[in-house]
């Protein structure tokens, strides 16, 4: 188990760098969707979701870390990690002609 000393001073190692819990994006870094979160936590779906979007506890967030397989610091990500994550995500929509699917990817 996890000191809670250390991990609060993990997610505040530098100030001006803030982190935030994004259970979601822990999820899709290890490829993983909340079905399959359920499934190893032993719940609904729907419990599942309302950890995703809401764990508000220490005990719910590491048994949520266990589940996916990670550390509980690798819930939390920076400003600049989040900013650098939007900046490279594609955009994704349909032709209106013919269908097919489409990305677009912008270079700044």
């Amino acid at each position: 188990m996890l000191c809670f000393t250390r991990f609060l001073l993990s997610l505040h190692k530098n100030s001006t760098d803030m982190k935030h819990l994004d259970i979601k994006r822990a999820l899709d870094i290890k490829g993983l969707t909340i079905k399959e979160l359920a499934e190893r936590l032993g719940v609904t779906y729907n419990g599942a979701r309302l950890l995703v979007v809401n764990a508000q506890t220490l005990a719910s967030l590491e048994k949520v870390a266990s589940a996916i397989g990670i550390d509980i610091t690798d819930l939390f990500f920076s400003d600049e990690e989040n900013s650098n994550k939007e900046e490279n995500k594609p955009i994704s929509f349909s032709c209106p002609y013919c269908g097919k699917p489409l990305n677009l990817h912008i270079n700044k």
